[in-house]
């Protein structure tokens, strides 16, 4: 009896992941292109995401591409440094988060194959072509030395500088597939910041933001864990405590799971510090 349930239970798993690769039309269009781990760490998957990119051709301006060659630095960038805490203080959430950057990583590239972009970007761990991410990378993987609540709050704020980024280069471009996936990489993005906060607020340090206006970053960490899909932004448990150690765990999506709207984040209000 124990081996035939072990076999159904192989079969039924092998039918789960082939109707997940097989999903086509409108199942498609309403899965959720990200996959959330109870620690908030968020990966891309690749897969669905290959499925689901228009790939039309159309010629980039000089801004997107400029901005497809940063992110795809800056998400290596997070990966980098996250993998480097991990090795320094072997605490999870480093290296869950690092391998979901790599995801991150995997999905602009997916854009550059689209748009035949060539990487220039090394494989070495915490080698950039950029001179300015390459010394932003080094000055916070000193910072993050320090200690382990350092390295946290530089976990935290380079999930601030990805927010400011992916929301700048969503306003620069029209193409549906670039704002596919860095609609996506945002919601990684704000569930990456509700992690690094809740495990320093688990250690009683409120982390206080350094880019996002002080509203705009208490409704992200008081908000619900995003897995989102193309129709709606789909929320998954809930926010973790702000830096005045209060958790109203609000729910903020922009839309529901069905494409109807609900509050935005952000709305109108300022959302970076000396910023709209």
């Amino acid at each position: 009896m124990k081996k035939i349930a072990y076999i159904i239970a192989i079969m039924v798993g092998v039918l789960g992941a082939c109707t997940e690769n097989e999903m086509t039309g409108a199942e498609l269009k309403s899965a959720s292109l990200l996959s959330v781990a109870a620690d908030g760490s968020t990966s891309v998957k690749l897969t669905q995401l290959n499925a689901v990119l228009a790939g039309e051709e159309t010629e980039l301006s000089e801004e997107e591409l400029a901005g497809l060659i940063w992110m795809r630095e800056e998400e290596k960038l997070a990966g980098d440094l996250y993998q480097a805490f991990y090795g320094l203080y072997d605490w999870r959430i480093f290296g869950n988060i690092s391998r979901s950057e790599s995801t991150h990583v995997a999905a602009v590239l997916r854009l550059f194959d689209l748009f035949g972009i060539e990487d220039s970007t090394p494989d070495e761990v915490g080698v950039f072509a950029n001179a300015d991410i390459q010394k932003l990378y080094e000055d916070l993987k000193t910072s993050g030395e320090v200690s382990l609540v350092e390295a946290l709050k530089v976990g935290a704020y380079v999930e601030e500088l990805d927010i400011l980024d992916l929301e700048e280069r969503l306003e620069a471009t029209s193409n549906a597939d670039i704002q596919l996936v860095y609609e996506n990489l945002l919601r990684g993005s704000r569930n990456h910041l509700r992690a690094f906060t809740r495990v320093l607020a688990q250690n009683d340090v409120y982390y206080q933001p350094l880019l996002l206006s002080d509203d705009y970053f208490n409704e992200i960490v008081e908000g619900a864990m995003e897995r989102g899909s193309q129709n709606g932004n789909c929320a998954l448990g809930y926010g973790y405590a702000n830096r005045n150690g209060n958790n109203n765990r609000a729910q903020y999506n922009s839309e529901d799971c069905e494409g109807n709207p609900q509050n935005g984040v952000g709305g109108q209000q300022k959302r970076y510090r000396g910023g709209n």
